[in-house]
């Protein structure tokens, strides 16, 4: 079908046609993968517009074809894919840079790094200045390339040299921009959404059938698009919803085939999996649209276009919050986002994909559902994206074209700053938080509010829902597994669109200008719309901490806990902190060893910036109030078991953040005079009148800093009462430092 199908094709483009170069190392019908159709879809484009197009690709023999009027020249593929240092893909890029040495376009378009390569090395040894744009349809990371360094020589230099690197989705780009320290303009690959859409007029299917069918649509043989994570799913889904059915459309070798059916007979639900191998092309549509929903439960995935497909038949979605597929994603009518967990090569939380695929199934595919599925697919259509690429083509062809460096197109999403909230069993102080949210004085259309629920049966799942369906900014909540509130702030960062990330817990209370003042701390242009104008690389604002006080009317006292940050301080307190996400992707976000941990994420992180080179700045004005809870004695006393486990970890790990200490081997004055007092107690089985002496710095230090709990015999009491909690913040800090193997007491 041609792109004026899609509605995008129209008056040629009134710069005259161009003569343009398209090169991939793999074309259909031999390989039908997303960038496969990337191609098809973009010659027919440029033609349709009436620009001149050929292509260069890979096939069983050399050969020249033409294919509805395009040429086509193909390269004889040898030495097969493996092995990886060496390959086929190496052996198409040598020759390839031969086969341009002859050929003087008006641009080359690459979508691999390897012809891409092969492009750049002809036009040096000819001499010639048509500009190369390179688009990957994957994602190509540092650790990509550890396997294979030879590859590694191919990309650095295509990165380096081409005009314009492509960067399907946000997360590709920042992984660009993480690894190689360089931008890429972000534009997704279009999809010919009419292909998919059913014939006007042609009947919905039922909301909600007596068997609705999960569709898989990808290459079961690759671990990590997830399609063993879905079988396992299957089992957990049809507890819920009885008839359900699970479809693999595409490849599935022998191998993989025989292990998914052997885990289906394992759970039980072989009568309820069908295989339907790679098909037809043209038999796609009609299975969409025939689906209740598509499941892409896929990690590293750059983009998703299998998912943009689905919406365009009317269907909704589930896929991983992780890579790309949150571009897609991006509202609850079309689908549903889950955590991927502790993925290697897959998906690991099996329930929070069931849990998404009976979301979507139990929410039925009405035809609100339908109708937004469609409205959002065509925001990926060639009617939408299709101007976009040409006008990239026009602006690198021309001689006054930007630098390879600028961002031609700003990305999509014009939201400014993302607010991240943990939540866990606190039903009534989120509801109070997300009032105060409700009156801030950025404008709305600015910010957007991510909820990461550690899933608590206690009304909060409704309660947020409600919220998020009534307020005029971007709303959404998140119910994933019980693992602690740093993976809840990562998956929240992970879902975030927005230049910022402003993190608040749930037990405190935003002020109206909250928002705004800490944006404004990063500095001039921080919150001027469009690409953000701040320099990439280290030496700029990275982070700023905002203040926080107790609850207004609400004094601490003994036996209460709280927070009180007034001034910057050593251990960035995530209770209310903005990062620049840009920067904060670019350190890695949180530290891998911090993620199960309950205390010392928010410091790990905040230095991990500051090491990086990254200024942190402190915004009075960004006020939040702290709630006071009264605790126990017994919870009073074992706070610092949990609070200052790692702190010797961290010193170990930043020698700055050690010298910022009591003498650089005590975690403060209190602890150090606490040492001198257990000395003293130990001195004072020889010499009382010696040991009370290196004692009372301790006790006095103690009473002089109560000031703020009371008169002089709550005081006093809490000298006495504080010294077990003197001890536990000792044994803490020793098993800390020994596990650690460093000192700090």
């Amino acid at each position: 079908m041609k792109a004026g199908s899609d509605g995008a094709a129209g008056a040629p483009w009134p710069g005259g046609p161009l003569d343009v170069v398209i090169t991939s190392p793999f074309t259909w019908p031999w390989v039908r993968r997303g960038s496969e159709r990337m191609l098809n879809d973009l010659v027919r484009f440029l033609v349709d517009r009436g620009h001149r197009v050929r292509v260069y690709s890979s096939g069983p023999e050399d050969a020249v074809e033409v294919r509805d009027g395009v040429e086509y020249r193909l390269i004889r593929q040898r030495f097969g894919a493996r092995p990886r240092q060496f390959n086929c893909l190496h052996n198409f890029a040598f020759r390839l840079a031969r086969e341009l040495e002859g050929c003087r376009p008006d641009l080359v378009f690459s979508l691999n790094y390897f012809d891409a390569w092969a492009a750049l090395t002809a036009r040096r040894r000819t001499g010639a200045a048509y500009p190369v744009i390179f688009q990957s349809a994957g994602i190509l990371s540092r650790r990509y390339f550890r396997a294979v360094p030879i590859d590694a020589w191919f990309f650095r230099r295509v990165f380096r040299e081409a005009s314009v690197t492509l960067a399907v989705s946000r997360f590709a780009g920042e992984v660009y921009r993480r690894d190689f320290g360089r931008e890429a303009v972000v534009l997704p690959p279009p999809v010919m959404t009419g292909q998919f859409s059913p014939a006007p007029g042609a009947a919905l299917p039922p909301a909600h059938p007596p068997e609705p069918r999960i569709v898989f649509v990808g290459d079961a043989d690759e671990r990590r698009k997830g399609a063993r994570a879905l079988c396992r799913a299957l089992l957990r889904v049809r507890e819920r919803v009885p008839g359900a059915r699970l479809v693999y459309a595409g490849r599935a070798s022998d191998a993989t085939r025989r292990a998914l059916e052997e885990e289906a007979a394992r759970l039980g639900t072989s009568d309820h999996v069908d295989f339907l191998g790679v098909g037809r092309v043209e038999d796609l549509p009609a299975l969409l649209q025939g689906a209740a929903v598509t499941a892409l439960p896929s990690v590293w995935e750059a983009f998703g276009m299998s998912l943009v497909e689905s919406l365009a038949a009317g269907t909704p979605v589930v896929g991983t919050r992780q890579g790309g597929i949150v571009d897609i994603v991006d509202r609850e009518a079309v689908g549903a986002l889950f955590d991927p967990g502790d993925f290697g090569d897959e998906v690991a939380n099996v329930d929070g994909l069931a849990d998404a695929i009976v979301e979507v199934l139990e929410r039925g595919k009405t035809p609100e559902v339908v109708a937004a599925c469609r409205a959002r697919a065509e925001d990926f259509s060639w009617a939408a994206l299709g101007p976009v690429y040409e006008r990239l083509v026009r602006d690198v062809v021309s001689p006054l074209a930007r630098p390879a460096a600028a961002t031609a197109f700003p990305e999509p999403d014009p939201l400014l700053v993302s607010v991240v909230i943990p939540t866990h069993n606190r039903r009534a102080l989120l509801a109070r938080l997300l009032e105060s949210l409700e009156r801030q004085t950025l404008d709305p259309s600015r910010f957007e509010v991510h909820i990461v629920h550690n899933h608590t049966p206690d009304g909060t799942e409704e309660m947020a829902r409600d919220w998020c369906a009534r307020q005029p900014f971007r709303a959404r909540y998140y119910r994933k597994n019980h693992n602690g509130p740093t993976r809840s702030r990562a998956f929240g960062a992970q879902a975030s669109v927005g230049r910022f990330i402003a993190f608040v817990d749930d037990d405190c209370v935003v002020t109206p200008g909250w928002l705004e003042a800490g944006i404004a701390a990063f500095g001039p242009g921080a919150a001027d719309p469009g690409p953000d104008p701040r320099p990439l690389a280290p030496g700029g604002i990275g982070l700023v901490q905002g203040r926080t006080l107790p609850m207004p009317g609400e004094r601490p006292r003994f036996l209460t806990r709280t927070i009180r940050v007034e001034r910057a301080t050593d251990y960035f307190e995530t209770c209310n902190i903005f990062y620049s996400r840009r920067d904060f992707v670019a350190v890695g976000g949180f530290s891998e060893d911090f993620l199960d941990q309950f205390s010392g994420e928010d410091a790990d992180l905040g230095w991990k910036m500051t090491m990086r080179g990254y200024r942190a700045a402190f915004a009075p004005g960004a006020l939040v109030h702290h709630e006071v809870f009264r605790v126990t004695y017994r919870q009073w006393l074992a706070e610092p078991l949990l609070l200052l486990k790692n702190m010797p970890y961290l010193a170990k790990k930043y020698p700055e953040f050690r010298r910022r200490l009591y003498h650089r081997h005590f975690f403060s004055k209190e602890s150090c005079l606490f040492n001198l007092f257990l000395l003293g107690v130990a001195i004072a089985a020889v010499s009382p009148l010696a040991g009370g002496a290196v004692a009372a710095p301790y006790l006095v230090e103690r009473y002089r800093s109560g000031g703020h709990v009371g008169g002089a015999g709550v005081r006093i009491a809490r000298v006495f009462f504080g010294m077990p909690r003197g001890l536990a913040m000792w044994w803490a800090l020793l098993k800390g430092s020994i596990r650690a193997r460093t000192i700090l007491l």
